[in-house]
């Protein structure tokens, strides 16, 4: 007990009265956690002793309080200022309720000593503490305030604004408005986006008005517009914090900006473009502290995760993921890297960009402004002795020759290429003026990949779907009498009804009766056919399998495969 820390006592007590685990094995996970510095309610978490719910019921059972869930409600704007941001992002809670006397406030440890009287303190007011689960809290707080932040920061620019009558002392008190209110929208606008889980965020300018629209799930959403006369002030914001030219803005231009929220850091890659109504931008958010780099756990099934093991792992040839943009294709090779990433091998990646850091690999940045291509980096490459490389994408007939010369020299080569399914790979390299023997020679194989959103958990309903539904998906009748899902919309997933997103793949291994077919130039319906005879599964039957198990809507499938 010596080993306890004081304010961790009565969390000590209410798990040793349950009974949750042996005294020895509680000590443990009680100085794993003082040692990793996380809460010891974490630690019992991720032990598996307790779930987030479990524990919050047993806390709350012994404060005498009651255990509520922040996922399923959506809290009023006048709830939310009755304390700070801060104050809530801080001490990791959530005004939950006002009877005008007390104030609700859910927590993650109610029995953690002296916190009701600081926030007494701190709110001058009385307060009740209420146990939530640990995750779910911590997301409503991101989600509700990064809400609130950002309608807070789009009010200010109903002031800002300078007229011409006015006199210099007036006019230089509301440039300071302007900029410091710019700085916050940009600020508020990028919060969001990562809160929200945003792949891209889009600015974009027309006569009345700015647009602002986010990437969610593969999806674009509309989040606010905004006055056009702060459309200038917000592109220079942005180029300043990426370190572009802000006099110009008739040129596209590229940067970047590191940005760091809640103790991790985003990349945030911009590009500019000039459009009718002035500068279009378009920021995509890359936050690798979410990245999980491996196959078993991107959501694969066993067999398909074993062909793709076999095909990155073979010592020389081409590696090919196909799909379109944003359907997850550098993050599916950067797994397999991963797991190839051990100390005899040397293994070179030439990127545009470099989506994600990883210690033990040469990553090289592609500048085709300096004419620093992927051609050119692949012959750099070949005399750095490496084992494998990776294209980021075969763009042109070039760097298809060059991958080609580098796979049949004894390398192994992984990249990617823009087509709508596995066979039609070599449709697109024929196409780029490649000829069939290269391909057959140097091709291993290819994975056609989508992204597919999933039925939010919070708000799944079942329903009886339609004859025309079941045989659009290539299902049989008697595969589901349990019926299909979708999501009603709820606070949890903004109302769409999906959150989160689950790829599906289907891998053509080149076996010779493949290669066969590549040598006459058949055609990708003819490929496609005797892939399947080989045990090819398509991504609509991947996809309908999915559907059918309760992950995502036969209407997701159906539009992407």
């Amino acid at each position: 007990m010596s080993l306890i820390h004081a304010e961790d006592e009565p969390l000590w007590e209410a798990l040793t009265s349950a009974h949750v685990a042996d005294d020895e094995v509680l000590a443990l996970a009680f100085q794993d956690a003082y040692d990793q510095k996380i809460s010891p309610e974490q630690e019992v978490v991720d032990r598996g002793l307790l779930s987030e719910e479990e524990l919050a019921m047993l806390l709350s059972k012994n404060a005498g309080t009651v255990a509520v869930d922040p996922s399923q409600v959506t809290l009023t704007e006048a709830l939310l200022n009755t304390m700070q941001s801060s104050l809530a992002h801080k001490f990791k809670i959530l005004p939950w309720a006002d009877d005008g006397d007390t104030l609700f406030i859910a927590c993650i440890n109610p029995l953690r000593p002296h916190l009701q009287e600081s926030l007494k303190n701190l709110l001058r007011r009385e307060v009740q503490l209420l146990a939530a689960p640990a995750s779910t809290l911590e997301e409503a707080i991101q989600r509700s305030y990064g809400e609130l932040e950002s309608s807070s920061a789009l009010s200010n620019f109903t002031i800002v604004r300078k007229d011409d009558d006015d006199d210099d002392d007036d006019d230089d008190d509301k440039g300071v408005v302007a900029e410091s209110a710019i700085t916050q929208l940009v600020e508020a606008i990028i919060m969001q986006a990562i809160r929200e889980r945003t792949s891209d965020i889009h600015i974009e300018p027309f006569e009345h008005e700015t647009q602002v629209r986010m990437r969610i799930d593969g999806t674009l959403v509309e989040t606010h517009r905004q006055p056009r006369l702060l459309h200038n002030s917000i592109c220079s914001r942005v180029k300043v914090l990426a370190g572009l030219n802000v006099a110009e803005s008739r040129l596209p231009q590229d940067g970047r900006i590191e940005f760091r929220i809640d103790g991790r850091s985003v990349d945030l890659r911009i590009s500019t473009l000039p459009v009718r109504h002035g500068e279009m931008l378009c920021i995509r958010v890359l936050d690798r502290s979410g990245s999980v780099l491996s196959l078993d756990r991107i959501g694969l099934p066993e067999d398909l995760v074993t062909g793709i093991r076999r095909q990155a792992t073979r010592p020389t040839g081409i590696f090919i993921v196909t799909g379109p943009t944003g359907s997850g294709k550098s993050t599916t090779l950067y797994a397999a890297l991963c797991e190839l990433n051990v100390s005899t091998d040397k293994i070179l990646t030439a990127e545009d960009p470099i989506e994600y850091e990883i210690d033990g690999i040469v990553q090289v940045q592609v500048h085709d402004s300096i004419g620093l291509g992927y051609s050119r980096l692949i012959r750099a490459f070949l005399r750095q002795d490496p084992d494998r490389i990776m294209i980021g994408e075969i763009r042109d007939t070039e760097t298809a020759a060059m991958a080609i010369q580098a796979a049949l020299t004894g390398h192994m080569v992984y990249s990617t290429l823009h087509t709508n399914d596995a066979p039609g790979a070599v449709a697109r390299l024929l196409d780029m003026g490649v000829e069939p023997f290269l391909i057959a020679a140097a091709m291993n194989g290819v994975l056609g990949q989508r992204l597919l959103r999933k039925i939010c958990d919070g708000c799944k309903a079942s329903y009886k779907p339609e004859k025309t539904e079941v045989d659009a998906l290539g299902l049989g009748q008697n595969e589901v009498d349990a019926g299909f899902f979708y999501g009603r919309g709820c606070a949890k997933c903004n109302m769409t009804g999906y959150r989160g997103r689950v790829p599906i793949q289907e891998l053509l291994e080149f076996t010779p009766e493949i290669k066969t077919l590549v040598l006459r130039r058949a055609p990708t319906s003819t490929i496609r056919q005797q892939a399947v005879r080989q045990g090819m599964v398509p991504m609509r039957l991947q996809g309908a399998r999915l559907v059918v198990t309760g992950v995502t809507t036969a209407e997701e499938v159906l539009k992407y495969t």
